[in-house]
């Protein structure tokens, strides 16, 4: 067969004419990529022209190799290694071989090596066994395999600012809590905290510090029962220092003081509550709570019987039914009594309220009704603050003419007497006073140039002073006298200096104020708390007197 030449000329009327024989004009040149059903893109040395499904040609690798081809899912094949027909990828795969007998007429089985699962618990570096609902899938590095272990369920609570930290050395272990931005604020010092709360002389449950940068906390609980015939006393102490010694520390106590036998709880309640509410200054601060157990104290008058008048904030005596005091809140009057043989100071509060409350009848707890009274309000002594509320006392002032009165006759040829008052001045002012003035006799507590000075005379002096340790303290004085020449009188339970000049007869009075001298001048200025008169002769029961009245106020004697 002759091989056939065209030639291609430019016609007049756009039609190509093919004549076998003519050679093609070398100006007319063709290409496959420019045919219509031709794609040459994406061409490469060894590529050819294959007819796709729609009819047109395209460049194509040829296959050189078994995992060329699309059905094929072969990598890393091993020696001795067949294809076998995976079913769920549809695709050939490396097996191996077995024989099962290798005997005449058996066949070779091919096995899969490693066969395709669809699951994660077919993979070779998985341990998955019982796989249950909210597992998570952890690396474990000793065995090299992942496996399923429970979820750590995360605690639920928590509130604005906290966040999760390690609670202790177990791992998991959390717990939500306050957090600081860069710096850990809470319990900063615990170690310190510690170290001082165990290390204290008296028994300290708790301990707590604090300064700008952190703060330390530590408590270990006593027990909250007493032993028989006992009571347990806990108190509440701040010092305005941060690390304030337990012991030698300048630490003031929070009062009134907790009931006897209050729980651990309740107390370190009371506590964090003058902590919340800055009570004894900012920081820096420390507060302290104490425990100590002591004998179960008695009332009084319970042990010490005959008292002539007997006034106090406290109850003392069980048998006293009455109330302690009348309280004017500048618009009525109310009696206030005890709770838990202390001065019911909620009732007070809610007499007052915002209001300031005054004595107006402070009742006399002997049995004799000898009631000391004020009924003018101008004159009446302060017991509560409408803003700070009750003043642990009595308040006595010299500009406002403060006193109770008693009005009665008492035979004064022996006096015993206890005084508890706290003064804020030192000049010259009378605290008791019992005198007739036609007879010039005398019965006082006063305050002389920072002394606690005691009188009783007639128509001469017996004076005995002694110096305060130190104003705004608790004091108690004791005077027991008689018309011998053994008058004593002390201060904290110790025996006061001065002369000792006996009247020669019997006396009598029908006056006696508190807070004033009797004439109406020399005003006391500061707080009493207990005032308690035996018109007979106590001596010899001045100790336990001295010992019941400190027990109870904390005054060292």
């Amino acid at each position: 067969m002759s091989r056939i030449k065209i030639q291609i000329t430019t016609p007049s009327n756009n039609v190509i004419k093919v004549s076998p024989g003519v050679s093609a004009l070398s100006s007319v040149q063709l290409y496959l990529n420019e045919l219509i059903d031709v794609n040459s893109e994406h061409g490469a040395e060894g590529y050819v022209l294959t007819q796709q499904a729609d009819g047109t040609f395209a460049m194509e690798a040829v296959a050189t190799t078994l995992s060329d081809l699309s059905d094929t899912n072969i990598a890393n094949p091993q020696g001795g290694d067949s294809l076998v027909y995976d079913d769920s990828s549809q695709k050939w795969v490396p097996g191996g071989v077995k024989s099962v007998n290798g005997e005449d007429g058996d066949v070779v089985i091919s096995i899969p090596s490693p066969r395709p699962t669809p699951g994660i618990d077919g993979l070779t570096d998985t341990n998955i066994t019982n796989l249950q609902d909210n597992q998570i899938i952890r690396y474990d590095f000793n065995s090299g395999k992942w496996l399923n272990e429970d979820l750590e369920a995360l605690p639920s609570g928590g509130t604005t600012g906290q966040a999760l930290v390690k609670a202790t050395g177990t791992d998991y272990d959390v717990e939500w809590a306050d957090i600081a931005i860069d710096t850990q604020y809470h319990d900063r010092f615990a170690t310190d905290a510690e170290t001082f709360r165990s290390g204290a002389t008296d028994t300290v449950e708790l301990y707590y510090t604090a300064k700008a940068d952190g703060d330390g906390f530590a408590e270990s609980a006593s027990r909250d029962a007493p032993t028989a015939g006992n009571v347990i006393n806990r108190k509440i102490y701040y010092s305005e220092a941060a690390f304030a010694d337990p012991d030698t520390g300048t630490w003031v106590e929070f009062t009134p003081a907790p009931a006897d036998d209050a729980s651990f709880a309740t107390v370190k309640a009371a506590l964090l509550e003058y902590l919340k509410a800055r009570t004894g200054g900012t920081v820096p601060i420390s507060l302290k709570q104490t425990w100590e157990e002591a004998n179960e104290p008695t009332l009084l008058l319970d042990t010490y019987t005959g008292a002539t008048g007997a006034y106090s904030l406290r109850k003392l005596r069980t048998a006293y039914t009455g109330d302690c005091i009348e309280v004017w809140n500048g618009s009525s009057y109310a009696d206030i009594g005890f709770v838990d043989d202390e001065l019911d100071t909620t009732a007070l509060a809610n007499h007052c309220g915002s209001n300031d409350g005054f004595v107006s009848k402070l009742y006399d707890q002997s049995g004799n009704t000898n009631t000391a009274a004020q009924t003018n309000t101008n004159n009446m002594p302060k017991i509560y603050d409408g803003i700070t509320g009750y003043l642990n006392g009595m308040k006595f002032t010299p500009s406002s003419n403060t006193n109770l009165r008693v009005s009665v006759t008492f035979d004064m040829s022996d006096v015993s007497a206890a005084l508890v008052a706290q003064a804020d001045a030192t000049g010259s002012y009378a605290i008791i006073d019992a005198h007739e003035t036609s007879q010039y006799i005398y019965f006082t507590f006063g305050i002389n140039n920072g002394n606690v000075r005691t009188v009783y005379r007639k128509n001469g002096n017996v004076v005995r002073s002694e110096s305060i340790s130190a104003f705004d303290d608790l004091f108690l004085a004791t005077m027991f006298a008689d018309n011998t020449p053994t008058n004593d009188s002390y201060l904290d339970g110790n025996q006061m200096t001065g002369t000792n000049s006996p009247p020669s007869t019997a006396n009598t009075t029908n006056n006696i104020r508190i807070g004033q001298r009797g004439s109406g001048s020399a005003d006391f200025s500061g707080l009493i708390r207990e005032f308690v008169v035996y018109f007979s002769d106590e001596s010899d029961y001045r100790a336990g007197i001295e010992s019941n009245i400190a027990t109870y106020y904390n005054i060292t004697i």
